[in-house]
């Protein structure tokens, strides 16, 4: 990965400009779980996501459960900044915490849209069939502005 990555930096033509302002919250957010006094450890914050998950995302699951879980993985999400860190590798930890709860809630929010069973092993039993508006199709997220968004888009 570092020969590719390599290779890809001797194309940059011009380095875009950066924003210092945006790139000092970023550090501060990464590091600010080393400053937690009394907080929860990141195994007891993704134990609390693994429990949504397990009990409202299984293999079979329908719209009332999703929307639980989204609510859920949402409340979770207000106890991120209480995740504390007291070394380097629960630093670490923490921000795979973190990427795991956004990871889950865009899981959570990609089974609601895609309302079908029979592609993967997603089922729903409010949805049971496979349905045809989503051939060729693949369901793409993102983040814009602070939003999650979402949109079908032709598979490739």
């Amino acid at each position: 990965s570092g020969i590719e990555a390599a290779k890809s930096v001797v194309k940059v033509i011009s380095i875009p400009p950066t924003n210092t302002d945006e790139i000092e919250k970023e550090i501060n957010l990464i590091f600010s779980p080393l400053e937690v006094e009394a907080g929860i450890s990141y195994i007891q914050f993704e134990q609390a996501i693994r429990q949504v998950m397990d009990y409202y995302m299984s293999l079979v699951k329908n719209e009332q459960g999703i929307e639980l879980a989204i609510e859920r993985l949402d409340l979770i999400e207000k106890y991120q900044n209480k995740i504390q860190a007291r070394n380097m590798h629960d630093l670490m930890r923490t921000q795979e915490a973190r990427f795991l709860l956004k990871q889950c809630q865009l899981t959570a929010m990609a089974v609601k849209e895609r309302r079908e069973s029979g592609r993967s092993t997603s089922r729903r039993s409010d949805f049971p069939n496979l349905n045809p508006e989503y051939n060729g199709k693949c369901l793409a997220l993102w983040e814009e502005s602070g939003q999650h968004k979402l949109a079908f888009i032709p598979a490739p």
